[in-house]
């Protein structure tokens, strides 16, 4: 309800809007049309439109997407039809060619331009079929898929590949677009082209691997129909559903190729269609017999099988996920120091001596004496570095006169309080002294 109003907005792709065309539906079917009339006008028409395929020009004869008129809106606003994965319209929404639209000619192994226009841009996927059934009524009709256009709403143009396989002739180009807004009920949208394809493909349209969009449906009924659909707010797994194509090395083919989550291939029916799908198999050579010999021939030893070897005692491990065991294992020789490695247990092996030597650091004060003894946790302290052989050699050189260097000033600085002790008991005062 809008602030300061006592109008119901429906906004499209809400919950609400669909529970009220479902309840419009009921009132049909209870012989309330009136009542479903008045339904249907207290929602804004704009809301009844969400898109449709404008290119190439579908069978409509509308190039262009008009919010709220005509096939903008979900199969299910065609008469009868409740079930929209099983109904004629979502085959095609015209069940025969617009004379007053042009054929579009597409060439196999060339590129074909795609536009659409959506009026409301909801989550869900697209896809494109082919079908040589132009003269058999919708439910008849056998098709193959050639593209999936996954989040098509991210996009409204896109190219592709018409695959090489498919032979010449007229046929119907079909595009569907599952809108999973309202999950885990999907909103179906279709529209069909007639087309002629160029081909210098051998294959005949009775040899391909064809099948029924409604009858068994190719689409499951909702999201938890079989392999359902994704629910792409989350809590599910995001795969695109539908059946695979004839070409999976296409058009995004591999998002739907079988052994994907959510293929469908399981709700095809076998009834006489053919099987080619491209890229065919290329035939292997058969294997020839191996002779064999005219007496056994000796067979080796078996040989033990090697046990696993254990991390050796010490070594520095993972502390915690597994995914530390590489850094763990680079950093065997500071391993206490990080805490998601451990050492493991046991004594810790024999590590090689670190190269160079720990000298001072320090550019006012010779810290060479204590920097040699801390020469095994060297890089810990500041006031060191690790040095080549060559520096150590001349820093353990200086290391007597620091010795040296530091008795003296002990000397010095003793001496100095014993003389200001006795300037003090003679009345003296030390800052006189310092000051003369």
């Amino acid at each position: 309800v809008q602030p300061g109003s006592s109008r119901f907005v429906f906004s499209c792709g809400t919950r609400s809007l669909w529970w009220h065309r479902a309840l419009r539906r009921v009132m049909e079917r209870l012989g309330l049309p009136m009542l479903a009339l008045l339904l249907g006008a207290s929602a804004p028409q704009v809301c009844w439109a969400h898109g449709k395929l404008t290119k190439p020009t579908p069978r409509d004869g509308i190039s262009v997407g008009r919010a709220g008129l005509d096939e903008n809106n979900p199969v299910s606003f065609e008469p009868g039809c409740t079930q929209e994965n099983t109904c004629d319209a979502f085959v095609c929404r015209e069940d025969a060619p617009n004379p007053n639209v042009p054929i579009t000619k597409v060439v196999a192994g060339q590129s074909l331009d795609l536009g659409w226009s959506f009026a409301a841009l909801h989550v869900g996927d697209c896809a494109v079929y082919i079908s040589y059934d132009v003269d058999k009524p919708r439910s008849q009709q056998k098709y193959v898929k050639i593209a999936n256009l996954p989040d098509c709403k991210s996009y409204s143009t896109w190219s592709i590949m018409i695959p090489t396989v498919l032979p010449a002739g007229r046929a119907i180009l079909r595009w569907d677009w599952v809108a999973l807004h309202i999950w885990p009920q999907p909103e179906m949208f279709v529209q069909c082209v007639d087309i002629d394809i160029q081909s210098t493909s051998s294959t005949l349209p009775s040899d391909l691997d064809s099948f029924s969009i409604t009858n068994p449906p190719i689409y499951p009924d909702d999201g938890n129909d079989g392999v359902g659909y994704r629910n792409a707010f989350g809590g599910t797994s995001q795969d695109m559903t539908g059946p695979s194509c004839i070409d999976g090395t296409i058009n995004d083919c591999w998002l739907t190729a079988p052994g994907t989550a959510r293929n469908t291939d399981g709700r095809r029916t076998s009834d006489g269609s053919g099987s080619v799908i491209a890229p065919a198999p290329q035939p292997q050579p058969e294997s020839q017999p191996t002779p064999q010999p005219p007496y056994p021939a000796p067979q080796p030893a078996p040989q033990p099988v090697p046990a696993p070897v254990p991390a050796p005692s010490g070594s520095c491990v993972s502390n915690g996920p597994e995914y530390y065991t590489a850094a763990c294992a680079a950093l065997e020789t500071t391993c206490e120091q990080h805490s998601f490695c451990r050492r493991a247990g046991g004594s810790a092996p024999a590590a090689a001596p670190p190269a160079g030597f720990c000298v001072s650091n320090d550019p006012n004060t010779d810290y060479s004496a204590a920097c040699k003894a801390l020469e095994a946790t060297c890089e810990q302290f500041s006031f060191c570095k690790r040095a080549p052989s060559l520096t150590q050699s001349s820093a353990q050189q200086s290391a007597p006169q620091v010795v040296r260097r530091l008795r003296w000033t002990h000397r010095s600085t003793h001496h100095m309080l014993l003389q200001q002790k006795n300037m003090m008991q003679q009345g003296i005062p030390a800052e006189e002294e310092g000051s003369d």
